[in-house]
Order: structure tokens, then sequence, then C-alpha cells
């Protein structure tokens, strides 16, 4: 189907036009009105290169300071909170 589209396109737009991709021939549609001397400018200008993006090398774990200390605090938890609002069952 999109074979037959662009050998559509390339017919009505003439030998110009082979050169330019679909993407091309898709926005010649839209314009209002094509010359054939405007396909052949386009199909003579080379086709745009866009930069790709490089990946950013991760920076990686930093080192955590000696003077940091891991620490555990208990907190007390009131006893409605330890039931299970489902089953009824105690929680840990």
């Amino acid at each position: 189907m999109e074979e037959r589209l662009r050998l559509v396109r390339n017919r009505e737009y003439g030998p110009g036009s082979e050169k330019l991709s679909d993407a091309q021939l898709e926005l010649l549609e839209l314009e209002p009105g094509v010359s054939s001397a405007e396909v052949q400018a386009e199909s003579e200008r080379a086709q745009l290169k866009l930069p790709l993006k490089r990946a950013k090398k991760h920076p990686g774990r930093q080192e955590c300071r000696h003077t940091c200390r891991a620490s555990e605090k208990s907190l007390p938890v009131p006893l409605s909170k330890c039931v299970c609002g489902n089953c009824g069952k105690e929680t840990v």
C-alpha cells in the first residue's frame, strides 16, 4: 500500500521526486501548489543530518564521609496501629 502511494506521488511530481524520502513526499502533499522546479530543487538538496545525542557517563556512587554513622531508632507504635484493618490479627 505504501509503495503504491509512493509510486503515485512519484508520477505526480515527476522524476526528481524519486530521490525524496517518504516524509518529504508527504509534506509536498500538504502544500497548496508545487511546481516541478521546486521538486527538482528539493531532490538535489542534501539530506539534513541531525546530531545524535551522546549518553552522559553516570558519575557513579559517591564515597560516604567517615563521620557518618548508621543509627537505629525504635519508635513506639500505638496498639491501634498494631492490628490489621482487614482481618483483625496482630501485625509486626
